[in-house]
């Protein structure tokens, strides 16, 4: 009932949640939506449509078998369950994000790729930090490596770790350890 922060120099009295910034936050939040979805999923009302629901956080992946009215409906309906919690909706039948990963259906099947926002500012360490050298080393390849896990063409994959290179490259990283992370992550 009392717990202030600032925003853009503005004080503001949060009124209702839990407190922004606490370290059970996460947990709270988590076990809120999650109890949630099960009440969602549990109401027969929409359940036959839902092919897959998943969740990260506060980011929802959710197939849909049935058509657009029928999900306009559902996304209605699930906006006045909770007045605490409210849904925004992307929907495509070709291509949709979820998270840093673009999921394609292609000939039927699935594919998949790296999403970056446009947004993207290309915030890896750079190079020069202060950091352990074994942390920058391996950090070149944990990027080529969830590059390799995520992308399901192999010609998309090419591209993405030439990107990823360029984008070391960038960050002051000798071309050997990007070479050294790449390849590794083959």
């Amino acid at each position: 009932n009392n717990n202030f922060f600032i925003f853009e120099n503005s004080i503001y009295l949060q009124t209702k949640g839990v407190a922004m910034g606490s370290s059970m936050a996460p947990s709270v939040a988590n076990l809120y939506v999650s109890n949630f979805e099960n009440k969602v999923l549990s109401e027969h009302r929409y359940s036959e449509y839902i092919t897959l629901w998943r969740r990260y956080i506060d980011d929802d992946l959710l197939i849909w078998n049935g058509n657009q009215d029928q999900l306009n409906h559902f996304y209605t309906w699930l906006n006045n369950l909770d007045n605490n919690l409210k849904f925004t909706i992307n929907y495509s039948t070709e291509s949709i994000s979820f998270l840093d990963i673009k999921i394609s259906i292609l000939e039927g099947k699935f594919h998949t790729d790296i999403f970056r926002k446009a947004t993207d500012t290309n915030h890896l360490l750079n190079f020069n930090s202060c950091h352990n050298l074994s942390l920058k080393k391996n950090l070149q390849y944990s990027q080529f490596l969830c590059i390799k896990r995520l992308c399901t063409n192999p010609d998309t994959y090419q591209e993405r770790s030439q990107e990823m290179k360029s984008r070391f490259a960038h960050k002051n990283y000798p071309a050997k350890f990007i070479e050294e992370g790449y390849n590794k992550a083959m």
